[in-house]
């Protein structure tokens, strides 16, 4: 249930943003149009990414509710983009703030502490070289063979 309430909070700031970018012409915020017929009304994404200096991909994911965290920063950068006035920006933190309110809990960062019964097996394994490595390839800990196969391993931080 906590995933479809963070799927339709993300949903509404999307479809806010997807609105306030259709409303707003290029001429409005100092983008020259060139000749011809503009298939989308408004601004098109790209054009509102590189205003706002975000990623194209990171708007994509934002107005499909996909991404449902995003930064004061970038919030303040999109409502100048779009030259939001006081209310329409408050409106906005407060759709992101509902959005990420519901959305799932990012995964912890993988803990970079060795178990003891690992610190156990390491010695157990003497004088066979062993080390223990995380998920991201940090070596982590390891025995006095371990350190003989890689010389200076004390001296990383």
């Amino acid at each position: 249930m906590a995933s479809e309430s963070a799927h339709s909070e993300g949903a509404e700031l999307g479809r806010y943003l997807r609105a306030r970018r259709t409303q707003t012409s290029p001429d409005h915020v100092g983008l020259t149009v060139g000749a011809g017929i503009r298939r989308t009304p408004g601004l098109r994404r790209e054009e509102l990414a590189t205003l706002a200096g975000i990623s194209i991909d990171y708007y994509v994911r934002l107005e499909r509710g996909k991404e449902t965290r995003p930064s004061p920063a970038v919030l303040d950068s999109l409502a100048r983009a779009l030259r939001m006035d006081d209310q329409e920006h408050q409106h906005l933190r407060e759709l992101a703030a509902r959005a990420a309110r519901y959305a799932p809990e990012p995964p912890p960062a993988p803990s970079r502490t060795v178990r003891p019964h690992l610190k156990l097996l390491l010695e157990s394994l003497r004088p066979n070289p062993a080390y223990v490595i995380s998920r991201s390839m940090d070596v982590l800990a390891w025995n006095p063979g371990g350190l003989a196969l890689y010389a200076g391993l004390d001296d990383w931080p």
